[in-house]
């Protein structure tokens, strides 16, 4: 049975587009993931990432620690 125009815009509204707007972004956000991937494989240098490198804290040499104990 058909749906009368309101209904169908109601219906369109709600349910159709939205689920054409995710499947433009997933299909997007996967281009980007695979182009990532194609790149990595050329060896091209990795995007920077967003957050800051963390080193590990220096180890001391015997030298020094002992001269601290001695002090």
């Amino acid at each position: 049975m058909p749906r009368l125009i309101r209904a169908h815009r109601r219906k369109t509204a709600k349910r159709d587009l939205p689920e054409v707007a995710k499947i433009r972004r997933v299909t997007a956000a996967e281009a980007e993931f695979e182009a990532r991937l194609l790149a990595k494989d050329r060896g091209e240098p990795r995007r920077e990432s967003r957050w800051p490198k963390r080193s590990f804290a220096k180890r001391r040499t015997k030298n020094e620690s002992h001269q601290r104990r001695e002090t």
